[in-house]
């Protein structure tokens, strides 16, 4: 299975970032837009860290 850049007009180019991982043996996926169920961890960490920092009276 093989993930590329998100945006990438060269679909067959890897970012740094999915290079270093591959050479891990790991694989890197990306929840698909508007699809924050996917990863309820993450989501509710982002909720957790944009009250808690950014809204500090």
């Amino acid at each position: 299975m093989m993930f590329t850049m998100k945006y990438s007009h060269h679909p067959n180019r890897k970012t740094a970032f999915t290079k270093a991982v591959e050479t891990s043996g790991r694989f890197h996926a990306l929840i698909p837009k508007g699809k924050p169920w996917r990863n309820g961890f993450i989501e509710r960490s982002n909720r957790t860290d944009n009250y808690e920092l950014f809204h500090r009276f």
